[in-house]
């Protein structure tokens, strides 16, 4: 195990990729990865057909990257990676894909100690006049009158405390990837996160990434107080407004949503919102507690080499 760099880590990258251009691996965003690894203080374990790249998150567990030639070998890595403590470790790997794709993974994973946590199923639409025109229908007056006391707006600077708050009244920090508020600061710059206040109470968000056209919704919370009032259409057509002033063309939406959740599941559809059969299954390791209270008593262990 040794810190993880940026050449280290597309050296290895490139070097599996060379073998096989199959390769199983979880990591979605490239470029992201790598400006984790430019700011974090990574860890990183290599081997010729196999490496793990390993992300501090919220100073509570690490987030397992990895990508491997074949199933063997990240079955061997994983052994390594477990052997390599002599005591409890804290960590989350996701494994994404079709389910027969998530299968095998999951086996290794399981035999190496982990446990499932949390599944969740892609979902994707497009936008129709008719979806618009229903979100449209569904605004609530008081958004309309500048009298009332609520408000609804793009989060600015020195929001990311109150942010990060209601994420975590709603989300496991694991189990969700709540971002930490670096992330959240960075996505405020960017315009990525709709909020809607009462009275100066935050009370519900939108939290969204774009990327080639694409509008990612990854958070949306409403305080439970505030639940029957249906914010989260204000916030909606608050941003639709803003692609549109923007000319902002959006040919997708897609979002995250536990296949368990047959309310959540149906009430989607009824937006034209259906899973693509994608999914994210988490797993935990055996030391790796649920519920955000602990997180402040879970501290990450230094490997050896």
């Amino acid at each position: 195990m040794e810190l993880a760099n940026l050449s280290s880590l597309v050296s290895s990258l490139d070097a599996i990729k060379a073998v096989t251009p199959f390769a199983l691996s979880n990591i979605m965003d490239y470029r992201e990865v790598c400006g984790l690894v430019e700011k974090k203080a990574c860890l990183f374990l290599r081997r010729d057909s196999a490496m793990l790249l390993l992300v501090p998150h919220h100073d509570s567990f690490y987030d397992i990257f990895y990508c491997a030639q074949d199933t063997s070998a990240l079955k061997s890595i994983l052994a390594d990676f477990k052997n390599s403590y002599d005591g409890p470790y804290y960590a989350r790997i996701s494994v994404i894909g079709k389910e027969a794709q998530i299968i095998p993974v999951s086996r290794i994973l399981e035999e190496c100690g982990f446990t499932l946590s949390k599944k969740k199923a892609r979902t994707q639409h497009k936008p129709t006049a008719n979806t618009v025109e229903s979100m449209t229908a569904l605004q609530s007056p008081r958004s309309r009158d500048d009298n009332s006391g609520y408000t609804v707006s793009f989060a600015a600077a020195g929001d990311e405390e109150e942010i990060l708050s209601l994420l975590l009244e709603e989300f496991d920090v694991c189990d969700d990837d709540v971002p930490e508020l670096e992330a959240i600061k960075d996505s405020i710059e960017k315009k990525e996160i709709v909020v809607s206040r009462d009275n100066g109470i935050m009370t519900a968000l939108n939290y969204f990434k774009l990327k080639n056209h694409t509008c990612y919704s990854w958070y949306d919370v409403t305080r439970k107080e505030y639940r029957h009032k249906f914010e989260f259409f204000d916030l909606y057509n608050y941003r639709a407004d803003y692609f549109s002033r923007n000319n902002i063309v959006i040919n997708r939406y897609v979002g995250w949503r536990n296949p368990a959740n047959r309310r959540l599941m149906k009430f989607a559809a009824r937006f034209n919102e259906f899973p693509d059969g994608i999914y994210v299954h988490v797993y935990r390791s055996g030391a790796c507690r649920r519920g955000n209270s602990n997180s402040s008593v879970i501290h990450i262990k230094t490997l050896e080499t």
